[in-house]
């Protein structure tokens, strides 16, 4: 089962994530947070070695898919 984020209080340290991407969907979890200026943000760790940031804007544009334990 899983859910879309909607904020970054969403995304606590260690939550797993999906991501579908055009050509495969990217699993990873968060291993970061903090902030750049007054921005809030959390980084993410994909399986593939990418490591993205995602701002709570971020998360209005782009599905990230909690995955919830069964």
């Amino acid at each position: 089962k899983m859910r879309i984020a909607k904020t970054l209080d969403d995304l606590p340290l260690g939550t797993p994530i999906e991501v579908d991407g055009a050509y495969a969907r990217y699993k990873g979890f968060v291993y970061k947070e903090g902030n750049s200026g007054d921005e809030k943000y959390v980084s993410v760790i994909f399986a593939d070695g990418q490591d993205l940031r995602y701002y709570e804007e971020d998360l209005k544009n782009e599905e990230i898919l909690i995955v919830e334990k069964r």
